[in-house]
C-alpha cells in the first residue's frame, strides 16, 4: 500500500515580533537550537518595524491586538538532518525574501525528543527601504483627537477618568512616527491564497533536497478524501482530545487507502466523506456548538460505514472462490475487522487492471500476491476475479444505511465508551435532514 507523506506548513499572527525573534533564536530559551539567519542588514529593524506598526495601529483606531508580522512553522523530513544546519535557515530565508521581497527571520528546532525537526520563519508585512531621509521621531510625547489633529495636552484627549478616548491615539517620547522606510502592508500575506501558494512553494524546495522519491512530500489536498491530523502545541489544555481525534483520523486514512486499493472508485469514497463527515460535521456544529466528542462519534460512524463498504465488496469478490467473510467492527483496523471465515488470509489490494496484451495468467485468481511483479493476469482472468459490476457497487452502497442501523443495534459499546469520551447530549440522534440519517436515527 503506498503511503502518501503531506508536508506541514502552518501560518500564525505575530502580536510581539520582538519577543517571538527572541524566543526562537535563542540559545537559552531553545534547548535544540542549530542555526538561525536573519535577511535584515540593519541592527534596529526589527525594533522600527514593531514601533512602526504599533503606530499605525493606535492611528487607525482599531480595536485588538497589533500584529507586528507572521510565523510560518514548517516541518522537515528527516533526511534534512544530513545537511549543514547553517545551511538550512539561509535557504529558506533567501528564497522566502527573493520571492516576496520582505525581510525575515528562519531558526531551525529539534524537538526533546527528536522526531520534529522544522523551522520558524518570522516575516514582515511591510517592505523596508534602506532610505532614512524621511524618518521622524517624537521629541516629546504627542496627542492625536478623533480628528486626526494633535492636540497640545493629554487632557484634550481623555475622559474623565483619564484613559484614552475612542479614536484618539497617542505617539510616546522616542518613537519612530512618520517614516518613508516602510511600505503598506501586503494584503495578501493574509489570505488562505498565500497560504497555499507558500505550502507548494516550499514543499517543492523541500523535495528538490529529498533524494529518495519515496519521501518526497505532498501538499495536502482537502478535496481529497484523506483528513489532515491536527498539531498539538505544547502544554495544550486539549492534547487528549486532539490526540483521540487524530488516532480516528489516521484510522480513517488507512481506510480510505484500502477502500483504493480495493478500485473502489474515488467518488463513492467522497460521497461517504460528504454526507457522513463533512454534512454531520457542519450540521452538529449549527445545532449544539463545537463538541470535541461529537466529532469523534461521527467519524467512528464513518470508518464503520466505509469498512462495511469495503466488507461488501470484498465478499463479492471472494465468493467467486467460494470464501465467506464475517465483518467484526472491534477491529481496530480494517484488516482486523474483515476476516475469512475459514482462516485464509486475506488480500487487501487489487492488481492493476492488466492491457489487453497481457500474457496468460500464470497465477490463480486471489492468491494474486503483489511481490510477485514477474507474475501477470490475463484481462479475461482478471475481470472474472477482480472486476466489480456497478450494479454491484449500487447495491453494496444502498445498503450501508441497513448495514449501519443494524450494526448499532447490535453493538457492545463498552469498548467505544473506553476510548471516546460520552456524548452527554446525545447529539447524533438529534442530527436530522440528513441524505442518510438512519444510521444516527438508530442511536
Amino acid at each position: 500500500m503506498i503511503t502518501i507523506n503531506h508536508s506541514f506548513i502552518q501560518m500564525s499572527k505575530v502580536t510581539n515580533v520582538i519577543g517571538k525573534i527572541n524566543y526562537i533564536s535563542s540559545s537559552d530559551r531553545q534547548e535544540y537550537l542549530y542555526a538561525v539567519h536573519d535577511t535584515s542588514t540593519s541592527p534596529g529593524f526589527w525594533k522600527q518595524l514593531a514601533d512602526y506598526n504599533q503606530l499605525q495601529f493606535q492611528r487607525s483606531g482599531a480595536h485588538g491586538s497589533c500584529i507586528d508580522a507572521r510565523q510560518l512553522i514548517i516541518a522537515l523530513p528527516n533526511e534534512f538532518t544530513n545537511y549543514n544546519p547553517n545551511m538550512i535557515p539561509t535557504l529558506f530565508a533567501n528564497h522566502f525574501k527573493e520571492k516576496y521581497g520582505v525581510e525575515c527571520v528562519v531558526a531551525l528546532h529539534y524537538n526533546k525528543t527528536k522526531t520534529n525537526y522544522h523551522v520558524h520563519l518570522v516575516f514582515s508585512e511591510r517592505k523596508w527601504s534602506p532610505d532614512t531621509s524621511d524618518v521622524k521621531t517624537a521629541r516629546r510625547n504627542i496627542y492625536i483627537n478623533e480628528l486626526g489633529k494633535r492636540v497640545r495636552t493629554k487632557k484634550e484627549v481623555t475622559d474623565a477618568n483619564g484613559k484614552l478616548r475612542g479614536g484618539c491615539s497617542f505617539i510616546p517620547r522616542g518613537v519612530v512616527y512618520n517614516s518613508t522606510s516602510f511600505s503598506n502592508k501586503n494584503k495578501y500575506f493574509k489570505t488562505p491564497e498565500f497560504l497555499q501558494e507558500i505550502k507548494v512553494t516550499f514543499t517543492d524546495l523541500i523535495n528538490e533536497y529529498v533524494s529518495d522519491d519515496k519521501n518526497k512530500l505532498q501538499v495536502f489536498d482537502r478535496n481529497s478524501p484523506y483528513l489532515p491530523t491536527k498539531k498539538i502545541g505544547k502544554n495544550n489544555p486539549k492534547a487528549t482530545i486532539i490526540e483521540t481525534d487524530n488516532q480516528l483520523r489516521q484510522e480513517w486514512n488507512q481506510t480510505v487507502q484500502t477502500a483504493l486499493a480495493m478500485n473502489i472508485p474515488l467518488e463513492n469514497i467522497l460521497r461517504i466523506k460528504r454526507r457522513d463527515i463533512d454534512f454531520k460535521v457542519k450540521q452538529s456544529t449549527n445545532l449544539f456548538g463545537k463538541q470535541p466528542q461529537s466529532f469523534q462519534y461521527i467519524l467512528t460512524a464513518a470508518i464503520e460505514k466505509l469498512s462495511i463498504l469495503i466488507y461488501r465488496i470484498m465478499s463479492i469478490i471472494y465468493e467467486r472462490i467460494n470464501c465467506s467473510l464475517s465483518f467484526d467492527y472491534k477491529g481496530t483496523s480494517i484488516k482486523d475487522k474483515i476476516s475469512a471465515e475459514d482462516g485464509r488470509e486475506l488480500q487487501f489490494s487489487i492488481p492493476p487492471e492488466p492491457s489487453a496484451t497481457s500474457v496468460e495468467s500464470l497465477a490463480s485468481p486471489i492468491e494474486y500476491n503483489s511481490s510477485q511483479a514477474d507474475v501477470q493476469l490475463s484481462v479475461n482472468d482478471w475481470n472474472r476475479s477482480y472486476a466489480i459490476d456497478p450494479h454491484d457497487l449500487k447495491i453494496a452502497e444502498s445498503l450501508l444505511s441497513y448495514n449501519m442501523a443494524h450494526l448499532e443495534q447490535e453493538k457492545d459499546y463498552q469498548r467505544r465508551k473506553n476510548d471516546i469520551p460520552k456524548d452527554p447530549y446525545n447529539n447524533l440522534s438529534k442530527l436530522r435532514n440528513s441524505p442518510e440519517p438512519t444510521a444516527y436515527r438508530a442511536r
